[in-house]
């Protein structure tokens, strides 16, 4: 450490010769301090004890500057300073002032997102809605990517009320984009914050959200409501089964985006999978009916996936209590299933249509056990190969 001390000197000169290159536009040599600068900052990090102040000034000059040929600068600027806090926590941690200003700088960045949905986001690729990026605006993500980040190594207790405080002012702009990214990052902060009591507060207020005429809010509102299933559980179907359920079932009725119609069917599977078939029970009957008017209809592959996700679901929690649904069920499912694989279409729904067939069948067994054979085949088929 002695030995790295007599470098001190130098870090105000290259400091300085960073800030020449960004007041001049020589954007080439200014990448090159950066590199620099994040390759210090890793490996001898007491070196800018004194000049701390200076960096976090230097970095926020840096990251402020939007008109950089390429983009990538304002994300060196970023990385320098949060490099240096992850290895120097105790420099930052006290300083409410500097948290905060760092944390509105960070969240100004991930404001910086297209109004206008791509056409593309509505309609998501693929087959399995598990394989959709969730919030594809890569500034949000890498904003809320380097807030998690502060939050890892300063920890959450230091940071929840700045974080809180900052939330809730975007959650209460006239701004569609400020709540996206108040409800984005409020869902974030559940994977930390273990008390749901902490966060409480603020349902009521995002699941209204459910019926904004703005898209890309109805998509996250429910997004929050989909992670809070599983960030909460059971605490959070126990407290909110009477209005969460009735409320993504109304949403389904009258969705039209795919990609929203996708989350608010996986939203329920998620509910489903952590209470009980007695809580459950009392909705189990419309959601079959609602999951089934949906899946007759000429859909896309991956609503079908989340519709049959959710039926599996269902019918795994309440078991034998599906009787009543379950020969109308199997029929649909098997009626589907037979066609397709015949067709040799939709060949990524096999595997859930079979669960399907043999979760609810043994319900209905006068027409299982005479369908098991064929099912049994069919699963030989395509374990051999001899479907293709």
């Amino acid at each position: 450490e002695e030995e790295t001390k007599q470098f001190t000197p130098f870090i105000f000169n290259i400091l300085q010769t960073t800030l020449e290159c960004l007041t001049t536009n020589q954007e080439d040599l200014l990448k090159r301090q950066l590199e620099m600068l994040i390759e210090l900052v890793s490996v001898e990090p007491v070196l800018f004890r004194k000049h701390f102040n200076d960096l976090y000034i230097l970095a926020g000059k840096i990251v402020e500057k939007k008109d950089y040929d390429e983009e990538k600068i304002r994300e060196q600027g970023f990385e320098v300073l949060i490099s240096l806090i992850e290895e120097k926590p105790a420099w930052i941690e006290k300083d409410d002032a500097k948290m905060q200003q760092l944390f509105e700088v960070i969240y100004k960045y991930a404001l910086e997102f297209d109004t206008e949905p791509d056409p593309k986001w509505a309609i998501p690729e693929g087959n399995n809605f598990d394989d959709v990026e969730s919030f594809p605006e890569e500034k949000l993500t890498q904003g809320q990517g380097l807030i998690d980040r502060l939050i890892e190594c300063i920890g959450l207790g230091k940071t929840t009320s700045i974080l809180s405080k900052l939330i809730q002012g975007l959650l209460g702009s006239e701004d569609w984009k400020y709540k996206y990214v108040g409800i984005y990052s409020l869902t974030c902060l559940t994977e930390y914050e273990e008390d749901m009591s902490s966060v409480e507060m603020t349902f009521p207020l995002i699941f209204s959200f459910t019926q904004s005429q703005n898209e890309k809010l109805r998509y996250a509102a429910v997004h929050f409501i989909n992670k809070l299933s599983d960030n909460y559980n059971p605490q959070f179907q126990k407290k909110n089964i009477e209005n969460v359920i009735p409320l993504l079932m109304e949403l389904v009725t009258k969705e039209t985006i795919l990609r929203i119609q996708c989350e608010i069917v996986e939203a329920i599977t998620s509910f489903i999978q952590f209470t009980t078939s007695e809580k459950i029970m009392p909705y189990a009957m419309k959601i079959y009916d609602l999951l089934f008017t949906m899946f007759t209809k000429d859909i896309p592959t991956i609503l079908t996936k989340s519709i049959l996700d959710c039926v599996l679901e269902l019918s795994t929690t309440i078991e034998e209590q599906c009787q009543p649904i379950a020969a109308k069920a199997f029929e649909l499912v098997l009626t589907f299933f037979s066609k397709n694989f015949e067709q040799k279409a939709n060949r990524s729904l096999y595997g859930v249509l079979i669960e399907c067939l043999t979760t609810i069948g043994p319900y209905t067994k006068e027409t299982y056990y005479t369908i098991v054979p064929k099912i049994l085949n069919c699963i030989i088929e395509l374990v051999s190969g001899d479907d293709k």
